[in-house]
C-alpha cells in the first residue's frame, strides 16, 4: 500500500513537473514574440496645429508669433486667421499634411504636401513630396511635439498638440 501511495505521489509530481515546464515554455515564448516586436515611434499618430512662431526674417516684419484657439483660430488685425493643419505620421515612414490657412475666411495657403520622415535617436528628417529634405528638428514631450526648421527666409517653429 506505501508503495502505491508513492508510485501515486510521484507519478503526480512527474505529471506536475511535466504541466509546469510546458506552461513556462509556453509562457516565455509567448513573451519572447511580443518583446522582439518594435515599438512603435512615439511620433506616429497625428497632430493639429496650435502655435506657429516666425523668427530672425530676412525683413523683420515677417517676424509673428501665432497662437490658435480650439477651433483653430486666433485674431490678426481685427479678422481671423485660421488653420485645419494636421500632420500624420505613419509607422511606415510616410507622413501627409492636411488643411489650409484661411484669413477672413479666404483661403491664402494650401498646406496639403505629402513625404517621408525617418528617425535617429532624437533627430528627424522630413523630406517632402519633392523630395526636399528640410532638416526639420523635432521635440516630443508627451501630447505635444515642436517642429523647428527654416520658411521662407524666417526660423519657423511650430507647436503641434497630439489629436
Amino acid at each position: 500500500m506505501l508503495r502505491t501511495k508513492n508510485s501515486f505521489q510521484n507519478s503526480h509530481l512527474r505529471q506536475l513537473l511535466r504541466h509546469s515546464a510546458i506552461y513556462g515554455i509556453l509562457s516565455i515564448c509567448i513573451f519572447s514574440m511580443y518583446s522582439c516586436q518594435e515599438d512603435v515611434d512615439e511620433l506616429v499618430g497625428s497632430w493639429v496645429l496650435k502655435d506657429l512662431v516666425l523668427t530672425n526674417c530676412t525683413d523683420a516684419s515677417n517676424n509673428q508669433s501665432f497662437s490658435f484657439d480650439e477651433s483653430g483660430c486666433t485674431e490678426l488685425q481685427g479678422a481671423l486667421l485660421c488653420t485645419t493643419g494636421v500632420i500624420t505620421f505613419r509607422e511606415d515612414g510616410t507622413y501627409i499634411y492636411v488643411g489650409n490657412v484661411t484669413f477672413d475666411g479666404d483661403v491664402i495657403n494650401d498646406l496639403s504636401d505629402n513625404g517621408t520622415w525617418s528617425r535617429t535617436g532624437m533627430s528627424v528628417v522630413i523630406c517632402d513630396s519633392t523630395g526636399d529634405c528640410n532638416g526639420s528638428t523635432i521635440q516630443i514631450n508627451g501630447d505635444n511635439i515642436t517642429v523647428r526648421d527654416q520658411a521662407a527666409e524666417c526660423n519657423r517653429s511650430s507647436e503641434y498638440e497630439r489629436m
